[in-house]
């Protein structure tokens, strides 16, 4: 169940980039594949905490900023203008493809990602009942291994990524890492627990990609699709 939507993802993009020409117009196959996937797992999915606070969307924002500022530093030069093939569409095609894709950023996406790499893959790395494992505990290791592998997933924008699986990483442990009144010395490769929200980082990256759909159209920076 965490890992299932994230998959299917993955295996449809693998099919729509070898039928694509240039231009991957199979993309909303992604989102349905995705939508198939969490609703045939819907009844698993209730026994999580799908809650969420005010950290979400501050994480998100900040998340937001953070890539648009690594991607002007690491990639000054480079600026993508709507892609000839969309942009010469029938305008309900283009409207309908762009439409998708943003309902795809802020749904479909975040929540498989957020299931695969915070509910099942940074617990993972602390117990092999991660499911035992609550979403507010973690440990350094599990919580930087994991958000480079999120990085990984990301090519060439690694270093946004794994700093992006940080901070949504942060998002779901409930409070940032280096809390207040933590005794020094206490910050060890143990477990710490601070009573998380899968929901909170869920949140958090809906909110980055709905940010960064926005500066995409609104900035003609389409490298970031």
């Amino acid at each position: 169940m965490f890992l299932a939507p994230f998959m299917a993802i993955l295996a449809v993009s693998l099919l729509t980039h070898a039928a694509s020409a240039g231009f991957e117009w199979l993309y909303p196959l992604r989102f349905v594949a995705a939508c198939c996937a969490l609703w045939f797992l819907r009844r698993s999915y209730q026994a999580l905490d799908w809650s969420f606070t005010g950290t979400g969307p501050i994480i998100g924002v900040a998340v937001a900023v953070l890539w648009i500022a690594l991607d002007r530093v690491i990639h000054p030069s480079i600026g993508a203008a709507m892609p000839a093939a969309l942009a010469g569409a029938p305008a309900a095609a283009r409207t309908a493809w762009i439409a998708i894709r943003i309902l795809a950023a802020a749904t479909t996406v975040p929540i498989a990602e957020e299931l695969a790499f915070r509910g099942f893959l940074l617990r993972r790395l602390m117990a092999e009942d991660f499911e035992g494992v609550p979403s507010g505990r973690f440990t350094w290791p599990a919580l930087l291994l994991s958000s480079l592998a999120f990085g990984a997933l990301h090519g060439g924008r690694w270093i946004a990524g794994t700093l992006a699986g940080l901070l949504y990483g942060f998002a779901m442990v409930g409070r940032p890492i280096l809390a207040a009144g933590c005794p020094s010395g206490s910050l060890s490769r143990g477990p710490q627990s601070h009573g998380g929200r899968l929901g909170d980082a869920v949140i958090a990256h809906a909110t980055t990609n709905a940010l960064l759909a926005i500066w995409v159209l609104a900035g003609n920076q389409w490298q970031l699709w």
